[in-house]
């Protein structure tokens, strides 16, 4: 049997502390060691890293500057083309799945349980 030969000091704050005790409560336990034990040796978390949706921001805000371009020309000239606005759709859909590729390949999000601690997908699977 292990024994236990590390110690920890932590802080927390007085809604974390509430809340450690709630779940104390809930759970029927009586010291806060079951508590955090229970944690590390059974929960799931999560890490999500969307450093990479930064680039995806900026080619959105670039879409919306074209967007705001053609809605210029089209109030300047008054009128606007059927074929023009079938073009125009079918680039919005173009968009719109380019968009959601890039959030699906930017974004990470990674799985950490009690029984591995290896990168899931950006749904969190294994």
């Amino acid at each position: 049997m292990a024994t236990n030969t590390r110690r920890l000091h932590i802080r927390v704050t007085e809604d974390e502390y509430n809340r450690m005790l709630q779940q104390m409560r809930d759970l029927g336990l009586s010291t806060y060691s079951d508590l955090i034990r229970l944690y590390i040796n059974t929960t799931v978390c999560f890490k999500a890293d969307f450093n990479g949706l930064f680039e995806v921001s900026h080619q959105i805000a670039k879409i919306g500057n074209n967007i705001n371009q053609i809605a210029r020309a089209v109030n300047t000239n008054h009128c606007i083309t059927n074929e023009e606005i079938d073009i125009l759709q079918k680039e919005m859909i173009s968009l719109e799945k380019q968009v959601a590729e890039a959030v699906k390949a930017k974004a990470r999000i990674t799985r950490f349980s009690s029984r591995t601690e290896s990168g899931g997908d950006h749904n969190g699977s294994n």
